[in-house]
């Protein structure tokens, strides 16, 4: 490498580096922030003992329905697993809340009736699963 080549890569090399030293930058923070839609429902009970039935018998339980989603949801009642199987013949489960639109965060009391028919027979122990549902109400 020759002097001259040396003396133009040197000034090749300022002239670059004065450019990129010489370029301004600024930059802006912008916070965000976000909900994602849910939904969700917590009942104040995880086991209802319904106890000695006789036939005819009505027995209520008091429990409380959350909201802990963030939109509002409409909650229904549904019963599965029930042993012995013919045991949903005999004995039906309700509550007042079916189609209530619950708000987020709202708690209502609902109270969760077993109605045992007068005609049950043949079943003298009985259990099964409550399932409570919260859909979006749009």
């Amino acid at each position: 490498m020759t002097g001259r080549n040396l003396t133009i890569i040197l000034i090749t090399t300022l002239i670059v580096t004065t450019v990129a030293a010489a370029l301004y930058s600024a930059s802006l923070r912008i916070p965000s922030t976000g909900v994602t839609k849910t939904v969700g429902i917590q009942c104040s009970e995880s086991f209802i003992n319904w106890g000695f039935r006789s036939p005819g018998d009505i027995v209520n339980r008091t429990v409380d329905i959350t909201n802990n989603g963030t939109v509002q949801m409409t909650v229904y009642l549904t019963t599965e697993n029930w042993q012995p199987v013919n045991a949903s013949m005999y004995l039906n489960c309700t509550w007042d809340l079916e189609g209530f639109t619950l708000q987020p965060n709202e708690t209502h009391s609902a109270i969760i009736s077993l109605y045992v028919s007068p005609e049950i027979t043949g079943i003298t122990t009985f259990s099964f699963d409550i399932i409570l549902t919260g859909v979006e109400k749009l």
